[in-house]
């Protein structure tokens, strides 16, 4: 993907995530000049009202030495990764 490390950001996301946790940090990432990335296994998320969040890329394409951080969104849609290597090996890399 070649997201230039120092200015991206990562956003996290599942289906029934919580869009709280998802769009506030976003926006004020975004706002503080931070390139954010949704990424998610699926390729649209549904968030708890009804509203639809379309990845910018899948959570297999991510390279966590292009990022900063990992932020993982909370929610029910959550739990797809508790057991998930791809996302527990970007939970341990040290940023």
């Amino acid at each position: 993907m070649g997201y230039e490390k120092g200015k991206g950001g990562y956003d996290y996301s599942a289906n029934g995530f919580r869009d709280e946790e998802l769009f506030l940090p976003k926006e004020i990432l975004e706002k503080t000049g931070i390139q954010v990335v949704v990424a998610s296994k699926l390729s649209s998320g549904k968030k708890r009202w009804r509203a639809m969040v379309n990845p910018d890329t899948a959570i297999a394409d991510i390279k966590a030495d292009d990022f900063d951080a990992v932020i993982f969104v909370g929610g029910n849609g959550s739990s797809q990764y508790w057991d998930d290597p791809v996302a527990h090996s970007l939970a341990r890399m040290p940023f």
